[in-house]
């Protein structure tokens, strides 16, 4: 994956990352080559980008420095919901 990632950082397209994958004989599990859309996929992976993604698919946001706690109805803070995982549980 990071080869992928660096070669797009080098070439600056995903059709020219395809050929040189495809120059080099890379293939998915499969045996096939790599496609634009399946490399554009990975490239736009929030998980390969390294942001910690839930079951439900919603992306963890790092806690701020300094931020004033937010409480109340209105924010929903301090409630818990079910399925969500305990940090944002606690507000």
């Amino acid at each position: 994956m990071r080869r992928i990632f660096r070669l797009y950082l080098d070439l600056g397209s995903v059709g020219a990352v395809v050929k040189v994958l495809d120059a080099e004989g890379v293939r998915i599990r499969k045996g096939h080559s790599f496609g634009v859309g399946a490399t554009a996929q990975i490239l736009n992976n929030r998980t390969y980008l390294g942001e910690p993604v839930w079951q439900n698919g919603k992306t963890m946001r790092p806690e701020i420095e300094n931020a004033a706690p937010q409480t109340g109805p209105e924010t929903g803070a301090g409630t818990a919901r079910r399925g969500s995982p305990p940090e944002q549980a606690l507000g």
